[in-house]
């Protein structure tokens, strides 16, 4: 049990195991939970009753060889798990300065499990450049690890993605991005990929949304492609990865991706029919005005002929009836979600359209 303890000079903690608790009189405690609450509420982060068994190194960037931690520091690393930037340390230095009081109690372990609505921050980049991390045994165990939860969870495929590009060299910074990983999961367990009935037997839609983020890695300048699929309302087939050449423009990023979902949308095909299951002519959806363009005019211009293979392959398919092509709006784009880091609101609206919700809330609402 770990165990803090405060005086009228100084506060000091000393920590015996994985938890850290200190004792407040009943002044403190209330500013102290009325600045945690305000930011929480600021960082978009949501309350929920843990108790696991953590080891510390998930929970804090703090010197191991120490038995020392400052509440007030551990209190900033809180905040800068979650990618703001953030540091009240000032709450903790201000705070710890009255005589405690016996019977109120707080424990650290429950802030830092609080659970966050994101994966990652919106519009954040991973660069190669940075302080190496000291464990990457740990690094490629716990990515590796997470690799697996995307079977059920493919909201974090992106993420997923990519910190599994950083396994050889792991910088501080990638594995920060691991332990939001690992905060979401936690503050969203009941979460699944959920499969409903269809509405029809007789004849099924197969739905394909493509989507590309053209030249978004800093690293390389490659773009992230991403498909999902579904079969009548259930998502079956989806993933988020990053192209292998380097695209010189978004229109061939969009028509790569494109091309590939195509190939897998006949697979599916190929494989139901087999199966005796009764299709409606499959429909792929793109936000790219210019690439489902691409894919009826029967006119190769001269800045598209390097995509010539892809162009006459998909082409092949929609003069023929094999597929249908379809511009969306990118606001309705599903499989957005799987190219790029999204602010809060905008992922869980995407979240819910790839059908990964908490079933319990679904049969009993509260």
């Amino acid at each position: 049990m770990a165990s803090a303890f405060a005086n009228s000079d100084n506060f000091v903690s000393h920590t015996f195991s994985q938890t850290v608790t200190c004792k407040l009189d009943e002044k403190n405690f209330m500013t102290w939970q009325q600045q945690v609450t305000a930011v929480i509420r600021a960082h978009d982060l949501q309350r929920f009753v843990v108790n696991p068994k953590i080891p510390l190194k998930f929970l804090t960037a703090e010197d191991h060889e120490t038995n020392v931690v400052n509440l007030a520091q551990g209190v900033e690393h809180i905040v800068m798990a979650n990618g703001q930037g953030t540091s009240i340390t000032s709450i903790g230095s201000n705070m710890f300065r009255s005589p405690i009081h016996p019977s109120t109690v707080l424990s650290l372990k429950d802030l830092l499990l609080v659970g966050i609505s994101t994966p990652m921050i919106g519009g954040q980049q991973l660069a190669k450049e940075g302080t190496l991390f000291d464990d990457p045994t740990l690094y490629r165990s716990v990515v590796g690890a997470l690799q697996y939860a995307t079977i059920t969870r493919p909201e974090i495929a992106f993420s997923v993605n990519k910190v599994s590009q950083f396994m050889c060299s792991p910088m501080e910074e990638h594995w920060k991005v691991v332990k939001k990983i690992l905060r979401y999961l936690k503050g969203t367990v009941g979460h699944g990929l959920v499969f409903t009935p269809a509405s029809s037997t007789t004849s099924f839609n197969l739905t394909a949304f493509t989507d590309a983020d053209w030249a978004a890695d800093p690293n390389d300048r490659r773009s992230t492609l991403a498909t999902c699929i579904y079969l009548g309302p259930n998502l079956v087939c989806w993933w988020s990865k990053k192209q292998l050449l380097v695209a010189r423009s978004s229109t061939e990023a969009e028509y790569r991706a494109f091309a590939q979902v195509v190939t897998e949308v006949l697979w599916i095909q190929s494989l139901l029919k087999e199966l005796k299951v009764h299709l409606n002519t499959p429909i792929v959806l793109c936000d790219n005005l210019r690439t489902v363009t691409l894919s009826h005019n029967p006119v190769l211009h001269s800045r598209s002929k390097h995509m010539e293979l892809d162009i006459f392959f998909v082409r092949e398919k929609v003069l023929s009836k094999a597929l249908v092509v379809s511009h969306i709006p990118a606001q309705h784009q599903y499989a957005d979600v799987l190219t790029k880091a999204l602010s809060p609101k905008r992922f869980l609206f995407l979240r819910s359209k790839l059908n990964v919700v908490d079933p319990s809330t679904m049969f009993h609402p509260p």
